[in-house]
């Protein structure tokens, strides 16, 4: 057979073939390029698959230099090493940030985005809970609040609508129940909550907080079977950063016997009309407000510092129950 042109194709010849009176056809064209085009085509190909073939492709590589045009084919090599490279560090970033939530391995029980989407809170119950501040556009920690409410953890978190604080209820058991204010400025270091209330002993379990947004030192904490209204009774100007002796004042609401019988349980609380009623739902359909008491009805005048309320009226808007509602802000 008459010698091929180095350019031109290369032929074989089937293995086993029979011999044939006339030409042996070609049956497989293995390459119809020099041998170094064939090496870059192949590591250029192999590129998106980098990790997984990086060791076949050194290999090929390693051809000796006059066989190739050498300083492509190094380039994908290191092209290929600096992805893989990359691809690690990421690996390994992502394994940091999912490690880095280890200790947060109870049901997290509680989800809150602060007004102005900045921040958002999560916190969880149990042995070795944590309250964690998040930052929303980088997504990291922002500050951590290790075993809550004297290790118990939380039912809920909320915002409180002033400048870095955060409000929770603990998950402890039914008369024992506390609610705290926590400072979560992140250059501010300290880990134990600025203020801490216990709710009435006579109180069952309270799993939802409500501030108002005109006055956020008035706030409700809302239960299956009761509504609690609160007060964090400042020491100082409300400007201030010192919460030395700050207090919490919680009541409970006077009510008549077998109360509950005709709304069952208490769903979701909203404060309405610039924070002088709230709105409460209940299973059985009824819309309860609860408003500050007439006062010439008392025979000892309320704190008008105090925020106590009486239910004042209700409405029956469904037959089914109320779980959640809204106000229209007009």
């Amino acid at each position: 057979m008459d010698s091929m042109d180095p350019g031109g194709d290369r032929r074989v010849k089937f293995p086993g073939g029979k011999p044939s009176s006339q030409e042996e056809p070609a049956v497989e064209v293995v390459h119809s390029k020099q041998k170094a085009d064939i090496i870059l085509d192949d590591i250029h190909s192999d590129i998106s698959n980098a990790p997984r073939l990086l060791k076949a492709t050194t290999e090929v590589c390693h051809v000796k230099k006059e066989e190739s045009y050498g300083s492509d084919i190094y380039n994908a090599q290191d092209y290929i090493k600096q992805r893989t490279q990359e691809n690690q560090e990421f690996e390994s970033n992502a394994l940091s940030a999912v490690e880095s939530l280890a200790p947060f391995k109870n049901e997290i029980t509680s989800l809150a985005m602060d007004t102005e989407k900045r921040f958002f809170a999560s916190a969880d119950s149990g042995y070795k809970s944590l309250i964690i501040i998040w930052d929303i556009l980088t997504g990291k920690a922002l500050k951590f609040f290790p075993d809550p409410h004297d290790g118990k953890g939380c039912t809920t978190v909320t915002f409180t609508g002033v400048d870095y604080i955060l409000a929770s209820i603990g998950a402890e058991e039914t008369g024992k129940q506390t609610v705290c204010l926590w400072d979560f400025d992140p250059n501010n270091q300290k880990k134990l909550p600025i203020v801490k209330g216990v709710f009435p002993q006579n109180v069952d379990l309270l799993r939802e907080l409500t501030f108002d947004k005109n006055r956020p030192e008035f706030f409700a904490a809302t239960g299956d079977k009761a509504v609690v209204f609160c007060t964090w009774l400042r020491s100082s100007d409300e400007n201030s950063t010192d919460h030395t002796g700050d207090s919490i004042f919680c009541y409970k609401p006077k009510r008549r016997k077998n109360f509950m019988a005709k709304y069952k349980k208490f769903c979701h609380s909203l404060w309405m009309k610039e924070g002088k009623w709230l709105a409460t739902s209940t299973m059985t359909g009824y819309i309860c407000v609860w408003t500050p008491p007439m006062v010439l009805a008392l025979e000892d005048p309320p704190d008008p510092k105090k925020n106590i309320r009486e239910l004042a009226r209700y409405f029956k808007l469904s037959e089914d129950g109320l779980t959640f509602f809204t106000i229209h802000k007009e």
